[in-house]
C-alpha cells in the first residue's frame, strides 16, 4: 500500500604486556588515568554487513508521525487540511549536517556511508519515486543530521525521523542506534523514511496517528510502512506509490478522502 584512504602507514606494534618487566611485589598499583572526555564514536564502515550489536526487541521505532510534529503533511488552510504531494520534475537537494558527525573517529567516512546507504534506498524505491535527489552543500531542501545520542521510546529505540512534502527546509534525523542493524536493515529504515518524504503515511496511522491518513491502494499489513518483520518494500508499496503521484500530477485525483490534494515544491524550486 502508498501511505540508498589513502594508505597509511603502520604503525610498529607495540610489544605485549606479557614482555614488560614484572613490578615489585610490594609496588602498589597506579590509579588510573583520569578520562580526558569522551571516546571517539566508531568509525562507520559502510561495507560491514554484520550487526554491530544485536538490536533488542522493539529497536524499529520511527518517530515522523509524532502528533507535535510541526512537519505533519496537513496544514490548515480554510476550512480544510491538505495532503502534500511533489510537484512533477521535483528534485531534492540534500546534504549532510557535517557538524553533526564529529561523534564519528572518522566524520568524513560517516558521511560518504550515509550518501551511499541513501542511494541504495532510493535506488531500491526504483522507477517507482516521485522525487530524485541531488548532494548539494550550498543550496539544500533537507539535511541529513546524526543525533549523538539514542533516543529511548517506551520499549524499543527512535532508529530515524524524516518529514513530509513542503516548501520549507527540512531534516532526516539518524540515531546511532540506526547503525547497530545490519546494512539492509539500515536501507530499509531509510526506505521507510523516504516513503514519508514521498508524503506516505504509517500503515496503521488510521487507526492510531489520525491527521490526513486515508488508505489508498492495497491496504495490506506487509508494507514498508509498517514496523516489524511485516515493514518490506513490496511491489504493491511501488505500484500505488507511482499511480498516487500519475493521478495525482494528472489532476484526476484532486482529493483522498475528504482531503484536497495539493501538489508543492521543495525551498530550492520557491515553494
Amino acid at each position: 500500500m502508498a501511505k540508498a584512504d589513502d594508505p597509511k602507514k603502520k604503525a610498529k606494534p607495540t610489544a605485549p604486556a606479557a614482555a614488560t618487566a614484572k613490578p615489585p611485589a610490594n609496588a602498589k598499583p597506579k590509579a588510573p588515568a583520569a578520562a580526558k572526555g569522551p571516546p571517539a564514536g566508531p568509525a562507520f564502515r559502510p561495507q560491514v554487513a554484520s550487526a554491530v550489536a544485536a538490536a533488542p526487541p522493539g529497536v524499529v521505532v520511527c518517530s515522523t508521525e509524532q502528533r507535535t510534529d510541526p512537519n505533519l503533511p496537513i496544514v490548515v488552510g480554510g476550512e480544510a487540511p491538505e495532503v502534500r504531494l511533489w510537484v512533477a520534475g521535483t528534485v531534492l537537494r540534500w546534504r549532510c549536517r557535517k557538524a553533526s558527525f564529529v561523534f564519528f573517529s572518522e566524520p568524513k567516512k560517516a558521511m560518504d556511508g550515509v550518501k551511499k546507504l541513501v542511494t541504495k534506498a532510493m535506488g531500491a524505491w526504483g522507477a517507482a519515486a516521485p522525487v530524485k535527489l541531488a548532494y548539494d552543500e550550498d543550496d539544500w531542501d533537507f539535511e541529513v543530521v546524526m543525533n549523538p545520542a539514542d533516543n529511548r521510546v517506551g520499549g524499543g529505540y527512535t532508529l530515524a525521523r524524516a518529514f513530509f512534502p513542503g516548501g520549507a527546509q527540512r531534516m532526516l534525523m539518524l540515531y546511532p542506534r540506526l547503525f547497530s542493524l545490519p546494512e539492509t536493515g539500515v536501507v530499509a529504515t531509510l526506505c521507510h523514511e523516504l516513503g514519508h518524504v514521498f508524503g506516505l503515511r504509517h500503515f496503521f496511522a488510521v487507526e492510531q496517528e489520525g491527521g490526513t491518513a486515508v488508505p489508498f491502494g492495497e491496504h495490506r499489513p506487509k508494507t514498508i510502512m509498517n514496523y516489524g518483520p511485516n515493514s518490506t518494500l513490496t511491489a504493491a508499496d511501488k505500484a500505488d506509490l507511482a499511480r498516487l503521484y500519475k493521478e495525482a500530477r494528472a489532476g484526476t485525483l484532486t482529493k483522498l478522502g475528504r482531503w484536497p490534494v495539493k501538489l508543492v515544491k521543495p525551498s530550492t524550486a520557491g515553494g
